[in-house]
């Protein structure tokens, strides 16, 4: 079996004696700081063409492995979502000592974009826990977001029914709740720390021919291209986070349904980024089909044929957080990756200063 292991990954130790791997990259000496939150059987990652790209920015990036994957520790059970934004407090201190933040970033993919809007609405249940300084949130991006279901009253809409008896609400419920947990088992004993199986279920889920039509595969293709990487490098790089996110532990795995139908100990409404108020009570924002120069602090990104996050979840977030803009691209539940770069130049250019 291959040894995987994530590059420059470090190890946190929280106040309450929980572990948070991370991994830094960019400009080490920037305040403006971009946190990225990977999805479900993923790890925080650093790609050296990313850190580059983060550095020409004048960004700082940390991308935190979410509670419960790779090597950090499981949530604690009786937490709500909200309390998410003290162990960000906590990592920010640690990478910033005796500074402060001038500009944060909170950037989500996927099951990561649940975790974005915890840190965003930053209203843990001790408020003397929480991101400081508050008015240093500038900017939340989410890409193929989840939806939280006690709040969106039509969360199935368009949900496949591998889906519906994964993580819909009725999944948690016995003898339902036995589902995703016996699925995990199975999944794990294929993928965890085995680079073949994660490679070889990640192209049934998101890569292969059934999942990604060939023009995507080609954009994706010519993407990798850019920065001397190519299609199957891509793939190996998610298959190693995969085989790499389950190998410690399956609590993150396990506690999806539970996340997604829980009480969150906020609503996406009351997510309102302090430095820019512009567009907060007024109607939603005109939908994008294409990054443009600049954008606004709040940013929902789906793509129109993505069958794990259907479109209908991000126009539902994007309708209930004040200011937000939507943007549908083509492509399936990954599409977006390819871009993910001028995205980036985006929000960092409509930061105010």
């Amino acid at each position: 079996m291959e040894q995987l292991s994530i590059r420059d990954e470090e190890l946190l130790t929280l106040r309450d004696g929980r572990t948070m791997a991370f991994v830094r990259g960019g400009n080490p000496n920037s305040k403006k700081v971009l946190i990225f939150l990977h999805g479900v059987f993923g790890v925080g990652e650093n790609n050296p063409h990313m850190s580059e790209f983060y550095s020409s920015l004048k960004v700082r990036s940390l991308t935190p492995t979410l509670p419960g994957w790779g090597r950090s520790s499981p949530f604690p059970p009786a937490a709500p979502l909200s309390a998410y934004a003290e162990d960000i407090r906590q990592l920010l201190d640690f990478v910033l000592p005796g500074q402060t933040a001038t500009h944060i970033i909170i950037m989500g993919g996927s099951y990561g974009s649940v975790w974005a809007y915890a840190c965003a609405a930053n209203n843990p249940p001790d408020h003397t826990m929480r991101i400081e300084p508050a008015d240093a949130i500038c900017s939340l991006v989410t890409l193929g977001s989840l939806t939280p279901h006690r709040e969106n009253p039509n969360y199935t809409e368009n949900m496949s029914w591998m889906n519906w008896f994964s993580v819909s609400r009725p999944a948690t419920w016995w003898p339902l709740s036995l589902i995703h947990p016996s699925v995990g088992k199975l999944i794990r004993s294929k993928v965890a720390g085995n680079l073949d199986g994660a490679r070889a279920m990640l192209r049934q889920i998101l890569t292969g021919p059934k999942a990604m039509l060939p023009e995507e595969r080609q954009q994706i293709t010519v993407w990798s291209a850019g920065f001397g990487s190519s299609f199957e490098q891509w793939e190996d790089n998610m298959a190693r986070n995969m085989a790499l996110s389950v190998l410690h532990t399956m609590d993150g795995y396990n506690r999806v349904p539970e996340t997604l139908n829980a009480d969150w100990g906020f609503k996406l409404s009351d997510i309102k980024i302090p430095k820019t108020a512009e567009g907060t009570g007024e109607l939603p924002r005109a939908t994008l089909t294409e990054i443009p120069s600049k954008l606004p602090a709040v940013v929902i990104v789906g793509c129109v044929r993505d069958h794990l996050s259907p479109i209908t979840n991000q126009r539902y977030i994007a309708s209930q957080i004040p200011g937000a803009q939507l943007i549908e691209l083509q492509g399936n539940h990954i599409s977006a990756v390819v871009s993910l770069r001028p995205l980036i130049a985006a929000v960092v250019a409509g930061i105010p200063h």
